[in-house]
């Protein structure tokens, strides 16, 4: 789990709040696009000070936040669909709940958002393999399915990852980290699967799912000013662009006519496939008119009341 000069590892917490330290086991996935952490200590002058020598009053320090910067990482499925994706814990972590879905655990979003919350041990790699490693605990932020291209990879993608500092030490002898985790299967791309808005089939060159709630923390009565992070108001967001089609388009007749529909992926196996999305209880699809490669398309906003993406059986 490392990209450049920089490495990552998260564990899932037992207590919001309280940092667990990542073990092998938690080298699940590989990381892409690591960067740097920001730290926001949210300080403040004191002003003068009250002594007439007309001096610095030093400075009040606030909440001792840590921001994660946007990572990616392939979506693959485990070795067999009963197991748990690694990778899961991304999901968790931007409000997804794994669910028994069908006999396999499944991710769903169904605007109730899980509680998950993760630690994350940061290294900023330097010369000779001396590192600053950096501790995070109560880390939560944001979890979408991502695809660029009609056969580009389906990604995940994690953003505004917040959380409190933990600490920050000197380290040394860094050495790559070994994926071990169970995510061994293919790496997934929207050409294995077919898009369906309700029943009507489209070709789709873009996709987006995510949760979309609002990060924020959960004050703490001590020093660190943060308990944990968590997310509000979130809404299971579909959005899409998909060629027009010659005969039967539907999109638009739906949204005028606030038509309540559905949105799938339907992985096929034989092509590689290791999951289907389903996306159930429209409540609002906002069409505008686009263009892919010189051809018309629509480009599709929409809400969904649940999203279900669950691993197909292996037979």
């Amino acid at each position: 789990m490392y990209s450049g000069m920089v490495a990552m590892r998260f564990a899932v917490e037992t207590t919001s709040g309280t940092f667990v330290q990542p073990v092998d086991a938690d080298y699940s996935v590989e990381l892409i696009g690591v960067g740097l952490p920001t730290f926001n200590f949210n300080n403040a002058s004191l002003g003068i000070a009250a002594n007439g020598s007309f001096a610095s009053a030093g400075v009040a320090g606030g909440k001792q936040q840590v921001d994660i910067p946007e990572f990616s990482f392939q979506i693959r499925a485990a070795s067999d669909e009963t197991i748990t994706p690694k990778w899961y814990k991304f999901a968790n972590c931007g409000g997804w709940k794994t669910e028994t879905v069908g006999g396999a655990e499944a991710i769903v979003y169904d605007n109730v958002p899980d509680c998950t919350t993760l630690s994350a041990e940061i290294f900023e790699i330097g010369c000779d393999g001396k590192t600053w490693i950096t501790k995070v605990a109560g880390v939560k932020g944001n979890f979408d399915l991502m695809a660029e291209g009609a056969n580009g990879q389906l990604m995940g993608k994690c953003t505004g990852f917040t959380g409190k500092f933990v600490s920050r030490t000197e380290g040394t002898g860094f050495t790559p980290f070994s994926v071990v985790g169970e995510d061994a299967g293919v790496p997934q791309s929207l050409g294995m699967y077919t898009a369906k808005w309700g029943t009507t089939v489209y070709t789709v060159n873009t996709l987006g799912v995510t949760a979309g709630g609002s990060v924020t923390h959960r004050p703490a009565n001590d020093p660190t000013g943060i308990s944990f992070s968590r997310i509000t108001g979130g809404e299971s967001k579909i959005t899409f662009s998909a060629l027009h089609l010659l005969t039967a388009d539907t999109i638009f007749a739906d949204a005028l006519a606030c038509t309540e529909s559905s949105f799938s992926l339907e992985g096929s196996a034989g092509n590689g496939a290791s999951f289907d999305l389903t996306a159930t209880g429209c409540q609002i699809v906002s069409p505008s008119t686009g263009d892919v490669e010189g051809n018309a398309a629509w480009e599709a906003d929409s809400i969904f009341r649940r999203v279900e993406f669950v691993p197909k059986t292996i037979v």
